[in-house]
């Protein structure tokens, strides 16, 4: 089961809580409970060691894990105090008894609504139980999937729908449609919810009905809306039909009737009401059981060819199998909680089916299979009740939230059923995701005793009519169903073979034999000494989970390998003897060639695969073909990206290399490593020693001859062992990998490159190895150990070491041959033997992987399994001739043997073309130049200064001056805020950038109201200010929060409320006597803060303090500001009500906002400041247009121009940001000359502005009207053109506009606090700019000033290939097998909200000893730094989370990438010139030794754009929702290192 949330409470002081996930029992450490998680998780959140009691709602005390339901959202912990919550929800009855109440489910999800349905229920009078089935749900008042015992009866806890059930049918002749086309049958069956034409009357009249109804004509044969059904399905040899369906409006009439006059009526027990009651609800059941008939009965005649199914042909029989209802009441007796005592009792079932009808079906959504059950047990803890189905999870309103629904995409399900309905409504509300899991429905059911499982069925097709369906499990389904029914039933119809069991996804042209009709065999090895097994117990679990019908393994064959018989039987296996294991067998994987023996024994048409060297063995080929067993060699498949998880010569050559290394050392009679001794010197003595070198063994030198995986491991090994290694291969890509692992690359003189087919090395020419063989010849002289590896395909292994080379070896030299077993490089060799000649010793063992035997095993298995399953797939095994690596290594095929594929050869290298040589000239400037270079620089900047400084004045150079000094320590102040932090570092600007409302206090006025449209543009301002400051800083907290560790030291934040007291009391008391110099004080004071909150996120360890800072910096700017105001007592109320309106608007988006959602409510945030800086400079204008300076007409124009473009651009990101809007770029014609235009207008009105003021105010403010209007739609204009791709580039020069806007508001006001504050908000957000447009490939220049572009027109890209998909298995084998993973994350992961999941397989791994790291890239996510919040939220260690120029260098080292809802930030597409992303650093990922992308589609990115790496060989596709997937992944590593 996934963690769930629970929220922990203090009991003594309950406004302090949190939030905690907590785990599944399985995941908790050995030996703890829940108990212990949430008083560990409660003591460090709490900071109290002394807590020790945890309750539940209404004081009940939790001891242990039982005490908990999974249905709790909440508890309190104590120190032993008495519990002080809310009393229970549940309470008590009339005699003062609690009622017995019980919700079943510890996997399934149970919404905690239903559970407060069902606790109201439990306390209604005459209620003695009330049991919650896992399917429970929430209903419209009264929860669905759930048993009520009482002693009379609840009409309306029946619901409307009385009599609603399932049957299950047999049809004896529609086998013959059953494989029609899906859409051919639901064709077949249009019209089926049409009136039938047919005599009703006579129909009723068979099940006892003599009345007649409303819904008689009408209803009667049809299945209605909503999640009724009619399903077909083949249930082992049966051809059956499944009806889902109720009485049809009878129920609801029954049911208006009782409640008339009250909503909920209680009919007392012996009463005679209650008698009339039954007779009204028995005729509803029996009119929904005739009309689950009559639906069986039409449509088995219109499969049959009738029309309408009124006359059904003689063939054709159709005999019901099962009905159950699930919607009525029933006596039953009932063992009381308190009393033991056992009383009769009405069972009111809402969606639950009775546990005393024989076998019980439980259907799961249209996307899931169904299951029937069997129930067990007294029935006394389920209150004879069963689940009725998987349960609907979400409501049928919800699923049609969360933007556009592709509806095609509905029409076929993950088990690949097609849905055929033409109700686009109904598509989306039952759609699979709309129900729970049935297994863990049923799961839940079998833990606890009540059923157990008999059936498994998979839809084919759906539609409002017809589900077909097939049903596996085994051939014991009819037979149980036939006990169930008594003995008159008859299950089959003639004999059949027992294992004839339809797989679960077959293939759609139908060929190949099902997993559940084929035997698997496992031998034991015959041949002498070998160890290895070809299945061990893991894998043979795995088979049997893909459906194999039988595992059968000889006994003792896993012995030599450290596998027990006990293991193979735990896995489902079969132990048989030999001759057992050769009869029955389908299939046999073996590991050694057959022996003779072996040979004849196999089934004629069988199937062996193992390794059979056929150049070596063709009496062994002949003798398998004779008895048309067709046979694979696992030597000889092909080596190409897509065969590397089944190529065992490479696993078994990777074990041979590294024991090649240990035999020779253990032969070898000096140490590998080089050794200095000073045995029995004192430790200063032995310093000296080894200073002056005395006693010094020289290390062992090792020459590896071949440098393929075999070579490769042994290289790696001697050189962990401390030799002097030197490698060679005819291979010249061989060099670089031999120099990797330290060892020295020796080669002959003549260039030819030994690169053959499939990967495999070729025969060289007679002048090569000439010159091999002289090289060798020297190298014998010198090294100690020789360790040989050449093998070419189908042919004897070359001659590399004679005999008279041997005597040039130093005495006691070792020579390991590894292809002894095809006749041996070195010519002394004997197969299999230790032979010594001229002083050295030449192993020649040919069962060097068998001597690690585990290890070999388990390697060689899951090379084995996973070709086997790779034939044919979906499900059944079919061999394809067609198939590369099928063809490749078959060697004999129904009774012939088939030649050898010739390898491809690689091709040969595109010819350099020769290049032009130009003549480069580099001109170096001399140190006069470089230093007058410099001096004109700083000449102008001073001359230009001075040049500024006169024609502005004294006001503007205050704050010109106050601007420059802000922007170089804000400068030197962000480019020290960590990259991980840059999230928050937008975040806590732009609650900073919140003192715009600043300017907004030097507009207000009036009284308890504004009195003047300048004073309401000033208490606007100020409202929209309140709203950034509270929002910014709140989420800018609880961010800086995810990125807390529980070593980290507490940090006592309230602390930081002394000075804000301090200065607040010290301000005002000395405001009393005076305010000169206070204001610039409160000023000084506010800017430094501000500056110190930024410098605070210079790291995680002290980006909390940072937070506190800027909430002090912005609270003194504020007050200092009031001081300089000087407002009235009636001003400072309006201020403080639009202040705290503002701020509680603030403070609930910044809570209820989503680390998803961070991008849209930034840029959300940025338009509130632009547009409080448009109403703060119009309100200042028209405040007193008699006495404004020029400089204030400016830079209140420029405040509403820049404040105009940052609040709708910042609407315009934020539409897209939040999918509201294409995020497409809006292709204007001639959009250059739009924003020129408007740029120029804004120039033009700026001018007359300004010369209209003095004479003619009211022209003028039309001219500043004109202006904002022009602004708002300069800034519509240039965001909307951006393209997606674009977006984190679109939201830091928001931020920057942001602050710019501040430093306009500023010298309007002559205010040094709003020029320092904007000036540290725009330098800011300019240089996350900058940090973006590198990471985009974008230009800084143009971005800030509006000319971002969609880029050139992208060439159209055709990416060729197929992709190569896997599964979550083969993904979970892996990350496991990997030694290095990296993890690249992207928005993806932040929709899907997996970062959880891979929080807990990121520590599953690391736990392993596997090195996990993240890669980031600068704009993965939509703004800066969005992932690395996302996995901090999720707790995975930041010390883990690299930037790209930190971990892009090692995705050639990685054995696996896995690409997590990322896309353009690794497509390679970029390094191509004229694609639209071209230049755009990314990450290389494809570089890494495989990849793994997860995705729910091949769709492009947001850059639209497409990805060439998922067509790489080295890359793999695994589709699905990411949070799926890595909630299965997850649940795939528990399994393996056993932590369920």
């Amino acid at each position: 089961m996934p963690p769930r949330p629970l929220t922990v409470i203090l009991n003594y002081e309950q406004t302090r809580k949190f939030v905690t996930l907590l785990p599944d029992r399985n995941d908790l450490a050995p030996g703890q409970s829940h108990r212990d998680h949430i008083l560990r998780e409660a003591r460090n959140k709490f900071r109290s060691k002394t807590l020790a009691s945890v309750f539940l709602q209404g004081g009940a005390l939790v001891e242990d894990d039982n005490d908990l339901p999974s249905y709790s959202t909440q508890v309190w912990v104590g120190k032993g105090e008495p519990y002080a919550g809310p009393p229970s929800l549940l309470g008590s009855s009339s005699d003062g008894r609690t009622r017995d109440i019980r919700v079943i489910g510890t996997k399934s999800f149970i919404d905690e609504n239903a559970v407060k349905q069902l606790q109201r229920i439990a306390i209604l009078p005459g209620v003695k139980a009330a049991v919650g089935m896992p399917d429970l749900h929430p209903g419209s008042r009264f929860p669905i999937g759930c048993a009520i015992a009482a002693e009379g009866i609840y009409p309306a806890l029946i619901g409307s729908d009385i009599g609603c059930g399932i049957s299950l049918y047999y049809l004896s002749a529609s086998s013959h449609r059953a494989r029609q086309n899906p859409k051919k049958i639901a064709d077949s069956l249009r019209g089926l919810d049409d009136p039938w034409a047919g005599s009703v009357e006579q129909w009723l009249e068979k099940y006892g009905i003599e009345r007649s109804s409303d819904s008689d004509r009408k209803s009667l044969g049809t299945v209605g809306g909503g999640n009724h059904f009619a399903e077909e399905e083949g249930l082992y040899l049966l051809e059956c039909l499944k009806v889902h369906t109720g009485s049809r409006g009878i129920g609801s009439s029954i049911l208006s009737r009782e409640t008339m006059s009250d909503s909920n009526p209680y009919i007392e027990p012996h009463s005679a009401h209650l008698t009339e009651y039954l007779v009204e609800h028995d005729y509803a059941v029996k009119w929904a059981v005739a009309n689950r008939d009559l639906v069986a009965h039409r449509i088995a005649g219109c499969l049959a060819g009738s029309v309408d199914g009124e006359q059904l042909p003689s063939s054709l029989e159709v005999r019901k199998l099962l009905d159950i209802t699930h919607n009525s009441v029933s006596l039953h007796p009932v063992k009381l909680k308190d009393t033991d005592e056992v009383q009769d009792l009405w069972i009111h079932r809402k969606g639950a089916a009775p546990a005393d009808k024989g076998v019980v079906p439980c259907p799961g959504s249209r996307g899931d299979f169904s299951w029937l059950l069997r129930p067990v047990g007294d029935g006394q803890y389920n209150a004879h009740s069963l689940a009725h189905g998987a349960g609907r999870r979400y409501g049928r309103q919800v699923l049609h939230t969360g933007g556009k629904i592709n509806k095609a995409a509905l029409t076929t399900t993950s088990l690949g059923s097609e849905v055929v309905c033409q109700n686009g409504d109904l598509l989306i509300e039952e759609r699979p995701e709309a129900y729970k899991d049935v297994l863990w429905v049923v799961d839940d059911m079998e833990e606890k005793e009540m059923c157990k499982k008999v059936a498994k069925f998979r839809p084919i097709v759906t539609t409002p009519n017809l589900a077909m369906g097939l049903a596996f499990k085994s051939h014991r389904i009819a037979l149980t169903i036939g006990r169930s029914f008594g003995s008159g039933f008859r299950c089959f119809h003639g004999t059949s073979q027992a294992n004839n069991i339809i797989s679960e996804k077959p293939p759609s042209d139908g060929s190949g034999v099902p997993y559940s009709s084929l035997t698997v065999g496992i031998p034991r090895e015959l041949f002498p000494n070998e160890q290895r097994v070809a299945l061990t117990p893991q894998n043979a679990a795995l088979l049997r989970k893909k459906g194999f019908g039988n595992i059968l393994v000889e006994r003792n064959a896993g012995a030599g390998a450290q596998f027990l018989d006990e293991q193979y039987v735990a896995a489902g296996a079969t132990l048989v003897s030999r001759d057992e294991l050769y009869q029955s067998s389908d299939i046999v994987l073996k590991v050694r060639p057959p022996l003779e023996p072996e040979a004849t024994s196999f089934k004629s048409g069988s199937t062996v695969i193992s390794f059979l060297y056929p150049a070596q063995n063709k009496p062994l080929v002949d003798t398998l073909a004779s008895r048309t067993v067709n046979a694979f060699a696992m030597d000889m498949i092909p080596r190409i990206s897509r065969a590397q998880v089944f190529d065992a010569l490479s696993s078994m050559a990777n074990i041979a290399g590294y024991k090649a290394v240990l035999e020779a050392s253990n032969h070898f009679g000096r140490f590998l490593t080089g050794q200095v001794t000073a045995a029995g010197m004192s430790s200063h003595q032995s310093n000296i020693c080894i200073h002056l070198k005395c006693d010094q063994i020289p290390p062992g030198k090792v020459l590896v001859i071949g440098a393929g995986v075999a070579g490769l491991s042994a290289i790696a090994t001697a050189r962990r062992l401390g030799a002097i290694v030197r490698g060679f291969d005819t291979r010249s890509a061989a060099r670089e990998q031999v120099q990797s692992l330290g060892a020295e690359f020796i080669e002959v003189e003549i260039e030819e490159d030994g690169s053959g087919a499939g990967g495999y090395a070729k025969v060289m020419s007679k002048e090569f190895i000439e010159a091999e063989m002289a090289l060798f010849r020297e190298q014998c002289k010198e090294v100690d150990i020789i360790i040989t590896t050449a093998l070419i395909p189908g042919k004897p292994a070359p001659k590399l070491i004679t005999n008279d080379m041997l005597g040039l070896m130093k005495q006691g030299s070792v020579i390991v041959d590894l292809a002894a077993e095809a006749g041996g490089n070195c010519e002394a060799t004997r197969p299999g033997e230790v032979v010594i000649q001229s002083g050295v010793s030449v192993i020649g063992y040919t069962d060097l992987p068998s001597r690690l035997p585990t290890q070999s095993s388990t390697l060689y298995s899951n090379n084995i399994t996973k070709f086997l399953l790779s034939m044919g797939g979906d499900g059944k095994f079919a061999i394809n001739l067609d198939d590369e690596v099928v063809r490749g290594s078959l060697i004999s095929y129904n009774g012939t043997v088939l030649p050898p594929v010739p390898r491809a050869m690689p091709p040969p290298p595109p010819p350099t073309p020769a290049a032009s040589k130009v003549e480069e000239t580099t001109k170096a400037i001399t140190p006069w130049q470089k230093a007058s270079r410099e001096v004109a620089v700083v000449t102008t900047a001073m001359g230009s200064t001075v040049a500024l400084g006169k024609a502005t004045g004294a006001a503007f150079m205050d704050s010109f001056f106050t601007f420059g000094l802000a922007g170089l320590v804000g400068y030197r102040v962000v480019w020290g805020v960590a990259p991980a932090l840059h999230s928050p570092l937008m975040s806590v600007t732009n609650a900073i950038s919140g003192l715009v409302g600043v300017a907004g206090m030097f507009v207000m006025g009036g009284g308890y109201f504004p009195g003047t449209i300048p004073q309401t543009l000033g208490a606007l301002a100020v409202l929209l200010a309140s709203v950034n400051v509270a929002g910014g800083f709140i989420i800018t907290k609880r961010m800086l929060d995810m990125f807390k560790r529980p070593t980290d030291p507490p940090e006592y934040s309230w602390l930081y409320a002394v000075p804000g007291v301090v200065f607040a009391g010290g301000f005002l008391a000395a405001a009393s006597t005076g305010m000169a110099g206070l204001v610039q004080a409160g000023y000084l004071t506010s800017s430094i803060l501000c500056i110190g909150s930024l410098s605070g996120l210079g790291s995680q360890t002290t980006a909390r303090q940072g937070n506190a800072l800027g909430i002090l910096g912005v609270g003194s700017g504020v007050l200092a500001s009031l001081g300089a105001v000087g407002f009235p007592p009636e001003v400072i109320a309006q201020f403080a009500g639009v202040a705290a309106i503002g701020g509680l608007v603030g403070s609930i988006i910044g809570r209820r906002v989503t680390a998803t959602e961070l991008p849209q409510t930034v840029a959300l945030l940025h338009s509130i400041v632009g547009l409080s800086a448009v109403l703060t400079s119009i309100g200042s204008v028209l405040q007193d247009t008699a006495h404004l300076s020029t400089l204030h007409l400016v830079t209140a124009y420029l405040g509403v121009v820049i404040g105009g473009v940052t609040f709708t651009g910042s609407i315009v990101a934020f539409l897209k940001l939040a999918a509201k809007m294409s995020s497409k770029p809006l292709a204007l014609p001639g959009k250059h000359l739009i924003n020129t235009t408007l740029l120029g207008a804004n120039a033009a009105t700026m001018a007359g502005f300004i010369s209209a003021m003095p004479s003619t105010p009211v022209v003028a403010a039309s001219f500043l009207g004109a202006s904002t209007v022009l602004s708002f739609l300069k800034g519509y204009t240039t965001t909307a053109a951006i393209g997606g791709a674009d977006m984190p580039v679109v939201i830091t020069v928001l931020n920057a506009y942001s602050g710019f806007a501040l430093v306009a508001e500023g010298f309007m006001l002559d205010n040094p606090l709003l020029v320092s504050v904007g000036s540290l908000i725009g330098v800011s957000g300019s240089i996350l700019s900058y940090i973006m447009c590198v990471a985009m490939n974008r230009s800084l220049t143009n971005v800030l000033f509006g000319g971002i572009s969609a880029g050139p027109a992208a060439a159209d890209h055709k990416i060729e290939g197929t992709i190569t998909k896997t599964t979550v298995d083969d993904t979970v084998e892996a990350l496991a097998n990997a030694d290095s993973v990296i993890l690249v994350v992207g928005y993806g992961m932040a929709v899907a909200k997996a970062q959880y999941a891979i929080s807990d397989i990121t520590a599953m791994l690391r736990k392993a000893g596997i090195s996990v790291r993240f890669a980031i890239h600068p704009v993965a996510g939509r703004m800066p730094g969005q992932c690395n919040v996302l996995l901090a939220e999720a707790s995975v260690p930041y010390d883990i989370v690299h930037e790209m120029e930190e971990i892009n260098d090692d995705f050639k080292d990685t054995d696996l990438t896995l690409v997590i809802g990322a896309n353009d930030t690794v497509n390679p597409i970029a390094l191509e010139p004229g694609s639209s992303i071209a230049g755009m650093p990314v990450l290389h990922a494809w570089k890494s030794k495989q990849v793994i992308v997860m995705k729910r589609g091949l769709a492009s990115g947001y850059a639209d754009v497409p990805n060439p790496m998922f067509y790489m060989p080295g890359t793999k596709m695994l589709f699905g929702d990411a949070k799926d997937t890595c909630d299965a992944i997850k649940r795939g590593l528990e399994t393996r290192y056993g932590n369920k």
